[in-house]
């Protein structure tokens, strides 16, 4: 068996590394969804629209390949195949490409591209270290971690050959227009992995049941609707500026990671769950909300409360 593929080097790493543990969580983290959900409204509400807005589409861009990635090669976990191996996080779905090491390439690099050498080999050294954790934890195999590095590549190089394009694009059409062509992609997209998977889902084994679950893509799906939308109705009505003074800045956070958590957590409460169309149609309305009142909401609120002024950021 392939080395990039077999769940005894997988175990060797393992074992050989089993005393930075609380290391391998650490740089985990920096690739989970409760990361994320965090800093991008800080990004977006304290330091840059603009930045916050890019980073948040990458990301939710790289996840949605990803998840449909994930349904072609429909690649099991290494604990899957080895109970020798010990899964140290949770993992339900499929494993090939990783998506924490593909959107770690994505999102720390498209970072780092505005930020000089010095923030790009910081980028280089933190996908790394997230992808390796991914082994160490026993969520992957090296195959895994190597192709959503690869992915991840492509796909950033693709970003920053198209975005300039793309924001100009976006100032001559406005910003409905450029909403409406990304939501009809994303669209098209969630419609293509939900073929994929309903094509290959049949004769995988039974116990590989939950991997099938479409909430990841429609978690990214939401998102992405709800803060494309978000940005299109307050860019027309004057925009949002994170400048400020620090306590200001820090107030927008209290309030706006309430309304979050709000949202999240009490929409979930609401609304229905489970499998099933009128369930998937719940998680995407949810995490649109989510995402719009990342974009829109909270700022303006904000607005309406002093605490910040209008600015129609250039992305």
């Amino acid at each position: 068996m392939s080395p990039w593929l077999d769940p005894q080097w997988v175990l060797w790493f393992q074992q050989l590394t089993a005393a930075a543990a609380p290391l391998w969580r650490a740089a985990t983290f920096l690739g989970d969804e409760t990361f994320y959900l965090v800093l991008f409204p800080l990004l977006y509400w304290a330091v840059s629209p603009g930045l916050g807005l890019r980073l948040g589409l990458a990301l939710l861009l790289s996840a949605q390949v990803n998840g449909g990635l994930k349904f072609v090669f429909h690649s099991p976990r290494p604990f899957w195949v080895e109970p020798a191996v010990r899964p140290a996080v949770e993992a339900t779905s499929f494993g090939l490409p990783s998506g924490h090491s593909q959107n770690a390439v994505v999102l720390w690099g498209r970072w780092a591209w505005e930020h000089g050498p010095g923030a790009r080999a910081a980028a280089t050294g933190l996908a790394l270290l997230i992808g390796l954790s991914r082994v160490a934890l026993g969520v992957h195999f090296w195959g895994d971690v190597l192709l959503g590095w690869l992915v991840g590549a492509g796909l950033l190089a693709l970003l920053l050959a198209v975005e300039p394009r793309l924001q100009a694009w976006v100032r001559r059409v406005g910003s409905w227009t450029a909403a409406g062509a990304g939501l009809a992609a994303s669209g098209v997209g969630l419609l293509l992995a939900l073929g994929v998977r309903a094509w290959a889902a049949a004769g995988t084994p039974p116990d590989w049941a939950a991997a099938w679950s479409p909430n990841g893509l429609l978690t990214a799906a939401g998102t992405w609707a709800g803060m494309l939308l978000g940005w299109a109705w307050l860019r027309g009505r004057g925009g949002f500026s994170a400048a400020g003074p620090w306590p200001q800045r820090a107030a927008r956070l209290v309030v706006g990671f309430a309304g979050v958590l709000l949202l999240w957590a009490g929409l979930r409460t609401v609304l229905p769950g489970g499998e099933g169309f009128v369930p998937a149609l719940a998680r995407w309305l949810r995490y649109a909300a989510v995402g719009a009142w990342v974009t829109a909401g909270a700022p303006w609120l904000f607005r309406r409360w002093g605490w910040a002024r209008p600015h129609i950021p250039a992305a």
